[in-house]
């Protein structure tokens, strides 16, 4: 199982995305009951675009302990588009901005 995570984890810095889809499944076919292996493919499947499948994926495993958090996070960015999620960003960094000036 750890070889199989670091295989994964490995393709997908290396941004060999459909390579890690086949590992993942691999893992998903050996340990079933494990949501990890899950969250890589879904992973795997945002860096192909394939947004939809994705986030179906996402919700079959959103409830799990292990993954919950991770999975949360990425069907948020999927919910979000990223212009709108940068908007929201830059907006906060100028309120901090104004903050600290104030009290500078």
């Amino acid at each position: 199982s750890n070889h199989t995570e670091d295989a994964i984890i490995y393709y997908n810095r290396a941004r060999m995305y459909r390579t890690m889809q086949i590992i993942a499944v691999e893992g998903i076919k050996r340990n079933p009951e494990n949501p990890v292996f899950k969250l890589y493919y879904c992973v795997s499947l945002i860096h192909e675009g394939r947004n939809g499948e994705a986030e179906e994926g996402l919700s079959e495993i959103r409830d799990f302990s292990d993954v919950s958090l991770s999975a949360a996070i990425l069907l948020e960015h999927l919910e979000q588009p990223q212009e709108t999620y940068d908007n929201i960003l830059k907006g906060r960094v100028k309120d901090l901005l104004e903050i600290a000036g104030e009290m500078a």
